[in-house]
């Protein structure tokens, strides 16, 4: 980003149609001139909120994201992981507290699994980025395998992310409604068939 020039990159980003950058190794206080560059050309701003962080470095990550929070599930380096950590709740109840972009969980999120648990911690979402280049790497040579278990591996989490704790309910609602109108149809129809035969 800064080799091509800042203002560049994100002038080059915006015409292509990106939504969202996130420049990993840029320090908040160095982020200034990033975001305005990014919002100057459409590009929402995304920085990082690390599971360390105190809350003045906390409060700045949620007021310059715009777009979503890349929140870490753990310190570390990036990559799959067996188990996720559930330290991420406290994180991402302060972010929801100071009104951040929706706060999005990373690091690890391997499995649907995974997703299932960062919705119910309060992510706003998950990142999944080493497990799908892992799926990749697997077939590497082999685009059309490569694509089809790519593929699989994306459609397996969106259905999880889709099928949240949240949104059970909201369709368990829906069906019960819609069982309600089908049962109040069927009285209806049963006492008006009543009253042609009297």
């Amino acid at each position: 980003v800064v080799h091509a020039g800042v203002d560049r990159f994100y002038d080059r980003a915006g015409r292509a149609g990106t939504d969202s950058v996130l420049v990993v190794d840029v320090p908040l206080l160095e982020g200034d001139r990033f975001t305005e560059a990014a919002r100057a050309h459409g590009v929402a701003p995304v920085f990082i909120a690390p599971p360390n962080a105190d809350d003045a470095r906390l409060a700045t990550s949620a007021a310059q994201s715009e777009g979503y929070v890349y929140v870490t599930s753990r310190a570390g380096v990036t990559g799959a992981d067996t188990r996720l950590k559930t330290e991420g709740a406290a994180l991402l109840a302060r972010l929801h507290r100071l009104g951040s972009a929706p706060p999005l969980l990373g690091f690890g999120i391997s499995t649907p699994d995974h997703v299932r648990s960062a919705l119910a911690m309060g992510a706003a979402g998950a990142i999944s980025g080493s497990a799908v280049v892992e799926h990749i790497r697997a077939f590497e040579g082999r685009t059309d395998e490569m694509l089809a278990a790519a593929s699989r591996f994306t459609r397996a989490m969106k259905f999880w992310m889709f099928l949240s704790v949240t949104r059970w309910s909201q369709l368990l609602d829906q069906v019960l409604l819609l069982l309600r109108r089908v049962v109040e149809v069927r009285m209806a129809s049963a006492a008006l068939a009543i009253s042609f035969s009297t």
